[in-house]
């Protein structure tokens, strides 16, 4: 759906490297690799028609073992160096973001070289049986297979070298990098290097909107405070090189009025883990339907998921939680099952679930789905608006943060004979100046209530 279409473009321009993917890719071209059973009998096969390619094995293995230990080397200097800015004990893996590549990698360039030059002198190996297979005197039709091979293998190599020049050494002011630590089960520590485009839109025109000659975008949720702005402006499309645009609105079948009802909470402290729970666990006992409560981190469901627990009958309770480990589609699974399930979800049941009917009455939203600030291209982007004299929570927060709210309502209107009660724990809906911009999204006259004991559906 369109609203996905920017975050989608930021994952397809993004860029990384690290020390698995790098040797994962040089272990292709190694003949003593370990899946390169294959491509070390192409060789053999080659080396007996050709006679200069004799050795050529022999070659490929030294050429491929050095650049693994160069990377090796490289790896364990960095990751030495920049262990002290990750936390082997955090409950997700750390982001943390280069300034400067040349202040940040430029310790390294021997090393950095020492493997480009590595690798250039792979691609020039590979190159040389290219070429003598290309030029051979007799049928080259046995070595089809083998060149083309040999050509990915270098596509590959190649791809290597530009990610190392664009992540440690090019720097491009319309670019944000940053580096991530992750600690593997076994207590092993993978660095990798990453960046990506800070403003998207320029990206979208140049290389999808200035390539097509029609395109239609639809989503329920392109709007913001029934505008399509902010909309244009992340997708590049108030672009004054995209001539015609053309934006059409068309009211849902939907009659929400009357299918829904829709309880905001307006007391304090709406996030306590205690009183979520209870809610859930009041509505279970007294409506026996479906209840589907959408949280934007593992940590704050996991807490409701506990205080559940500690409810009376509540190995009775019919929880379906994305604990850790958990499958989606078991999730789902068990929802059809029992009439009355309890599904505790995060970011994957935010949108692209379908229940309709009575598969779901009862939606939660635990709170207001906002954006890590401190994700790279969160903060860059954030310090670009700034610059540009705009507010970023209000340019920027709120419009990404409405789309993923109203995205989450959806989840419970699914036919025109669905009926269901939304309730948004969430008080600074009400609180808050920007409030209106997400109760104004939702076509139903919001309720206000500050006790469990005021709901009357």
């Amino acid at each position: 759906e369109a609203h996905n279409l920017v975050d989608t473009a930021y994952k397809q321009m993004e860029k990384s490297i690290s020390a698995y993917t790098m040797k994962a890719a040089i272990d292709n071209v190694n003949p003593e690799g370990k899946s390169s059973t294959r491509w070390k009998g192409q060789l053999i096969f080659v080396a007996q028609k050709v006679d200069s390619l004799k050795g050529i094995i022999d070659d490929l293995i030294k050429l491929a073992s050095g650049c693994k230990e160069t990377v090796d080397t490289l790896f364990q200097e960095l990751e030495f160096n920049v262990s002290n800015r990750f936390d082997p004990s955090a409950k997700y893996s750390e982001k943390y973001i280069i300034y400067n590549l040349t202040e940040e990698y430029g310790v390294f360039l021997n090393e950095i070289n020492m493997l480009m030059s590595g690798i250039n002198a792979l691609i020039i190996k590979l190159n040389k049986i290219s070429l003598e297979l290309r030029s051979y005197n007799g049928d080259t039709e046995d070595f089809s297979e083998t060149i083309i091979q040999i050509d990915s293998f270098i596509e590959s190599l190649n791809t290597i070298l530009t990610l190392l020049n664009l992540l440690t050494q090019e720097q491009d002011s319309n670019w944000v990098y940053w580096q991530e630590g992750v600690f593997r089960n076994n207590g092993e520590f993978e660095l990798i290097i990453y960046g990506s485009p800070i403003d998207i839109s320029k990206n979208l025109v140049d290389t999808f909107f200035g390539c097509v000659n029609h395109c239609i975008l639809t989503s329920a949720t392109l709007r913001v405070d029934e505008s399509f702005d902010y909309f244009f402006s992340r997708t590049g499309l108030d672009n004054i090189e995209i001539e015609k645009v053309y934006s059409g609105i068309y009211p849902s079948p939907f009659y929400f009025e009357d299918q829904v009802k829709y309880f905001q909470y307006s007391g304090s402290n709406g996030q306590d883990p205690a009183l979520q729970a209870s809610l859930i666990y009041n509505l279970h006992k007294k409506h026996n339907k479906r209840i589907l409560v959408l949280f934007t981190s593992r940590y704050a469901l996991n807490n409701v998921y506990q205080e559940l627990r500690k409810k009376p009958d509540s190995r009775g309770l019919p929880i379906f939680a994305q604990l850790r480990g958990s499958s989606r589609h078991a999730i789902i699974q068990g929802m059809h099952r029992k009439k009355n399930g309890i599904l505790l979800g995060t970011n994957t049941f935010w949108e692209g679930i379908d229940l309709p009917g009575e598969l779901l009455e009862i939606l939660i939203l635990a709170k207001l789905p906002f954006g890590v600030p401190s994700e790279p291209v969160t903060k860059a982007y954030s310090n670009l608006l700034q610059s540009l004299d705009k507010n970023p929570f209000i340019d920027f927060n709120v419009p990404e943060c409405v789309i993923k709210f109203r995205q989450g309502f959806g989840r419970l209107i699914r036919t025109t004979k669905d009926v269901g009660v939304f309730f948004v724990m969430d008080e600074r809906v009400v609180r808050k100046r920007y409030g209106t911009s997400f109760s104004d999204s939702i076509p139903v006259r919001m309720e206000p209530f500050s006790n469990l004991n005021e709901i009357r559906i």
